[in-house]
């Protein structure tokens, strides 16, 4: 896996956290 590909993919599940805890 390409280093930008799993950095991408970090920021998406950072992305997704800080919706979640905005939802709470």
């Amino acid at each position: 896996v390409p280093k930008d590909v799993k950095n991408q993919s970090i920021r998406y599940a950072r992305l997704e956290l800080l919706f979640v805890s905005f939802s709470y």
